[in-house]
């Protein structure tokens, strides 16, 4: 399924797509997140964005009985502040109402990364605690949650 969005299609992931998500997460996260990232693309349902034909952004999602994961969103930094997260998120909304869940959740690294955490707020999300040292010994993650209609 893709869908265009001033020239953005968010498609699924696709195996071919395995090199591109690779050097997106490298651009954004580094090395050491590259196999937990690229497993949770490929084992859930992750999605990519693409500009003229370039993957510039990813997200991983997975649904349960009544909530959904969104387990991230990245942008490649020389594709960002052009509303390519807000779609992916918009795309996320209606994933999740297309598999009725009841909850759409996620974990915002906020260490290095509030502008991010200021987006989901603005769809309307919450706090709903922090998680330190989940992945290593220095992370601060907010754990964040919105009720869907």
């Amino acid at each position: 399924m893709a869908k265009a969005t001033n020239g953005v299609y968010i498609r699924k992931y696709r195996a071919s797509d395995r090199r591109a998500a690779q050097d997106l997460i490298l651009n954004v996260w580094g090395k050491k997140w590259l196999p937990g990232n690229m497993h949770a693309f490929e084992r859930f349902d992750g999605y990519v964005a693409e500009l003229d034909g370039k993957v510039v952004a990813g997200m991983s999602l997975d649904y349960g009985t009544y909530a959904c994961l969104v387990d991230f969103i990245i942008v490649h930094s020389d594709y960002r502040r052009q509303g390519i997260a807000d779609k992916l998120l918009k795309f996320a909304f209606k994933y999740a109402k297309g598999r009725n869940q009841k909850i759409i959740k996620g974990f915002v690294d906020v260490k290095d990364n509030k502008p991010v955490l200021r987006i989901w707020e603005k769809y309307g999300f919450k706090e709903a605690g922090e998680l330190r040292n989940l992945y290593a010994p220095d992370d601060h993650y907010v754990y964040i949650y919105k009720f869907l209609k």
